[in-house]
């Protein structure tokens, strides 16, 4: 998680491999055919409130009485907890300051990049990423890390999941790189850190489970997030805010706070397809809404906010299983454009549409996992993304693997249309996480 670099030595040669990584695409991209634009995804609606066998159990009485009657946290345990409470300030504030008096002198960090060992390399390599050293003041800018749970493994053992980001600004288009994954803490008799050992999710997780893999794996997922992207700060300007939870090999998840909008309605041609053409005619709608609404307010009040975002309703759940197809010739599809307000007001009082065909929505928060859609206007292609993201997530826990479940609480899926600026330059099919099934639960309370 803190994405140690063992010395100038290593940061040379990451840039280095950028630096030639980025030659070849230039190469390569001025012989490419040009690509058509990307998109990016966003959540539109509240996933099911169906929970099929992941519902709540209450505890029985005796259960919650042994609770009452437990014995008193040992000493260890107290000091485990005061160590939880340290790394959760040393988090909030890229160690600024890092209280080594819980490390041990020897304290030893691995992760996909790096290992070393030793309480003064720790602190290193926090302040160079935290931006406090000289080569961090030239190197990075507005690292943060957000910490979402710990776990107690053993009485000596615990884990912290996370999100890391941070901009490489010494970069001529100053990239952002973010990591999500998980710290293994060991700790000794005092509850001082002896080891922390650090897996992400782009490298590390296979199947539910975390494995160490070779460090040139951890080298190539930093590189290609360094790579530079076309008009980064242009593209991100009208997205809807979102976090980054998980950034697995083949899928991702965020979470998307409430928003307000439009909804309308399209139909769908040949083959349940849904054309470009009526995708956009849906989008001129909700435009032109905000602009009739702006302009009888003689300012910008109201903004169109990306992505447009098709809700396709899963009859009984055999398309997620592909014993049906997704939707057919003429299945009306609702889709929705968010809309926010000027500045940080994301929660604008929208006015009634004169248009009969276009109605208020709105969401609230929610946690979606995500995949690439090559052709966001043809079933098929969505059908086969939907059906592999769904394989992924079940192998990670994320998703039961009882038929009868999964179809209990996923009723719909999500497919973004229509975005010409996005960070990500690409368009998604999206699955709402059903509560108490993922490990960012505390979000969502």
């Amino acid at each position: 998680m803190l994405l140690p670099v063992h010395g100038p030595s290593l940061l040379l040669l990451i840039l280095s491999a950028v630096c030639t990584s980025v030659a070849s695409s230039l190469i390569s991209r001025s012989h490419a055919a040009p690509r058509r634009p990307a998109f990016i995804a966003s959540p539109p609606f509240m996933p099911s409130t169906r929970r099929g066998a992941f519902r709540h159990t209450p505890r029985s009485p005796s259960a919650l009485e042994a609770t009452r009657t437990a014995t008193p946290p040992t000493d260890l345990e107290l000091k485990k907890s005061q160590l939880k409470e340290v790394i959760a300030r040393e988090y909030a504030s890229m160690f600024d300051p890092m209280e080594r008096q819980f490390y041990t002198p020897q304290v030893e960090f691995i992760d996909p990049l790096n290992s070393f060992k030793g309480v003064d390399k720790y602190q290193g390599n926090v302040d160079l990423l935290g931006g406090r050293s000289l080569l961090g003041r030239v190197v990075f800018r507005d690292a943060y890390i957000h910490l979402y749970t710990f776990t107690d493994l053993d009485e000596y053992r615990f884990e912290t999941r996370w999100t890391l980001g941070l901009t490489m600004k010494v970069l001529p288009w100053q990239p952002e790189a973010v990591f999500t994954g998980i710290s293994r803490y060991t700790i000794d008799d005092e509850a001082r850190v002896v080891q922390q050992k650090d897996f992400w999710d782009s490298v590390n997780l296979e199947s539910g489970v975390y494995e160490e893999k070779p460090r040139t794996l951890g080298i190539a997922d930093l590189i290609m997030q360094l790579r530079p992207q076309p008009d980064p700060l242009k593209a991100s300007a009208r997205e809807a805010p979102s976090e980054l939870l998980r950034r697995a090999k083949t899928y991702q998840v965020r979470k998307y706070g409430a928003l307000k909008g439009l909804s309308t309605t399209a139909l769908t041609g040949a083959e349940g397809n849904l054309t470009p053409e009526r995708v956009i005619h849906a989008e001129e709608k909700i435009e032109g809404y905000a602009a009739a609404a702006n302009a009888a307010r003689g300012r910008a009040e109201f903004v169109p906010c990306l992505p447009y975002i098709v809700k396709y309703e899963l009859d009984g759940g055999d398309a997620l299983l592909g014993r049906a197809s997704l939707a057919t010739a003429g299945t009306k599809c609702e889709i929705f454009g968010p809309i926010r307000g000027p500045g940080p007001d994301w929660m604008p009082i929208l006015p009634k549409p004169t248009d009969p065909t276009l109605g208020l929505s709105s969401s609230g928060s929610s946690i979606l996992a995500s995949a690439v859609v090559n052709d966001p206007g043809n079933c098929r292609d969505i059908e086969t993304s939907m059906q592999k993201l769904v394989g992924d997530l079940q192998k990670d826990g994320l998703l039961p693997r009882d038929e009868g479940e999964l179809c209990e609480c996923v009723p719909r899926v999500f497919v973004t249309r229509g975005m010409k600026l996005s960070r990500l330059r690409h368009d998604e099919v999206w699955i709402p996480l059903p509560p108490g099934t993922h490990p960012w639960q505390a979000l969502e309370e």
